[in-house]
């Protein structure tokens, strides 16, 4: 698979690489270290995706509460609805 409709690439070291729309600070060098991938697919799943991973972590919060957690439960689902 090719990288199309990726906005952006990890630079050479010792320059600045930026962050693509939508992605957490991390992302895209995290995605180019972990092979080829298809941007344009990337971009279309990653709804669903935070979506998921929204209601994992209230899964996990439920069985192991914590104030902290109830509340990234809250922020990750409210991140997936906006998008």
């Amino acid at each position: 698979m090719g990288r199309s409709g990726a906005t952006s690439r990890t630079s050479a070291p010792g320059r600045s690489s930026t962050t693509s729309p939508g992605h957490a600070a991390g992302t895209d060098p995290a995605l180019e270290a972990s092979g080829p991938y298809d941007g344009e697919l990337l971009q279309k799943i990653t709804p669903c995706l935070a979506l998921f991973l929204g209601a994992w972590t209230v899964v996990v919060a439920r069985r192991v509460p914590s104030d902290n957690g109830l509340r990234e439960a809250r922020r990750r689902v409210a991140y997936a609805r906006e998008m």
